[in-house]
């Protein structure tokens, strides 16, 4: 069955092979066109570093984050791909370019402009530590403001973020602190009540109920004091990270390679040949398509396979291509040697009644298929001397798949026609030969 499909498909194609290559061709064209015409880009490239560690974080303990596998670079590009998928941070980039004009006009405009700067800048990592950020437009200046501008954007977001941390802190600890204050006030208070109303004996020492008492209160104290120093601490911690935040920040990530403004455009190979595969492609697919198409279409009966599979009839014998070129050639030889015989004796016939002599009795014959009838008795009889002598050359003819040289002699032979003319013999045996040897 698959040498069945496979003789079929093979067929299908040989019978129109251009017509099935012109869908790849044509396509292949367009596809060339379009990349011409495909707008040239210009790219910026800036190269940004990323450090986990600083001395200031050192000498602070601030921005300490305790051990992990991701390198600072696996970091800050995952960071980055986030925040590109945010509107706020592409706003954010896109207000710090010459593409600030559009969102300005609002509405699609600025979804528009959105998907524009989200689909120009990528990122790569280059090692542990570097990240490459770079970006594509058609405007080399737009080009290079985008990447200064993500650039940029990270980095006061890194601020924003550590600045909010801090400032929410502070925040909390003020408020705790307020509130520890409030439990220390009625502690002391309540001390130095006790302490008045029980001073120190002049003589002796206190008794033991009072030294319990005044412990008791001693500790209160010291619990709730102890409690709100702690809370000033860490209100310190948190004002001191947010005045470090920013110098932190510039400090874990700094430009390396500052981007410049490309002056030539530049197009990518790469996707100039995957544009270029997929017109192919889709060419190629028409192409097959076609040819599969026309291969179930097709329900004649090419091949033996083809009786066994669809009529389901035994294959006795099939006839070689030698044998049929050979019966061709024998068959329009006779036609050939008679048509020729014809057209003799017609012009003799002429000269004869020309001269005054009457020509004898006709007899009429059927004329052979697709030449001309003559009512010349003699004629028709010399035609059909001519095709029993070619028939019987014909049939000592033997037909194989490769004929040897006795049946190129004998198809030479036929084809001069035994009947026709000596003016005539040569040029329609070159004729005929030429018909056959191609």
């Amino acid at each position: 069955m698959i040498r069945l499909v496979l003789l079929r498909l093979i067929e299908s194609y040989f019978q129109h092979r251009w017509l099935y290559i012109l869908p790849t061709i044509v396509l292949g064209v367009i596809g060339g066109f379009y990349i011409n015409q495909l707008p040239a880009s210009y790219i910026a490239r800036g190269t940004l570093y990323a450090q986990d560690k600083t001395l200031l974080a050192s000498l602070t303990s601030y921005g300490t984050d305790g051990y992990t596998w991701v390198t600072p670079a696996q970091a800050t590009v995952g960071e980055m791909r986030e925040l590109l998928n945010t509107k706020a941070f592409l706003r954010a980039i896109a207000e710090q370019t010459d593409l600030e004009i559009k969102i300005s006009q609002g509405g699609d405009v600025v979804n528009e402009v959105i998907d524009e700067v989200q689909s120009a800048v990528w990122l790569q990592e280059l090692g542990n530590n570097l990240i490459l950020v770079g970006a594509a437009h058609e405007m080399p200046r737009v080009a290079h403001q985008l990447v200064m501008a993500t650039v940029d954007t990270y980095v006061q977001w890194k601020i924003n973020i550590n600045r909010e941390d801090s400032v929410a802190a502070q925040g909390f600890f003020a408020d705790l602190i307020e509130t520890y204050r409030q439990q220390v006030a009625p502690a002391r208070e309540e001390l130095a009540l006790y302490m008045r109303d029980h001073p120190l004996p002049l003589r002796g020492e206190r008794t033991e109920e009072e030294t319990i008492a005044i412990s008791r209160l001693q500790s209160a104290v010291d619990i709730a004091e102890e409690r709100l120093r702690r809370a000033e601490n860490q209100e310190e911690s948190a004002r001191l990270a947010l005045a470090q935040s920013e110098s932190d920040v510039h400090q874990s990530y700094f430009l390396v390679d500052a981007p410049e403004r490309p002056t030539s455009p530049e197009r990518s190979k790469k996707d100039l040949l995957l544009t270029f595969a997929l017109f192919i492609f889709a060419g190629g697919l028409i192409s097959i398509t076609g040819i599969v198409g026309g291969a179930l279409l097709d329900r004649s009966l090419r091949f033996a396979v083809d009786a066994q599979q669809m009529i389901n009839l035994p294959v006795l014998a099939t006839v070689g291509e030698s044998a049929l070129s050979v019966m061709t050639v024998a068959q329009f030889a006779n036609h050939e040697a008679t048509f020729k015989a014809t057209q003799m004796n017609g012009k003799e016939g002429n000269s004869h009644s020309s001269n005054g002599v009457k020509p004898e009795p006709a007899l009429v014959s059927e004329p052979s298929p697709g030449y001309p009838s003559t009512s010349n008795g003699k004629v028709a009889e010399n035609g059909k001397v001519a095709e029993a002598a070619d028939s019987k050359k014909a049939e000592h003819a033997h037909v194989t798949d490769n004929p040897s040289m006795a049946d190129y002699q004998l198809i030479n032979e036929i084809s001069n026609g035994e009947g026709a003319p000596d003016e005539t013999r040569a040029t329609n045996g070159a004729r005929r030969r030429r018909r056959y040897f191609g």
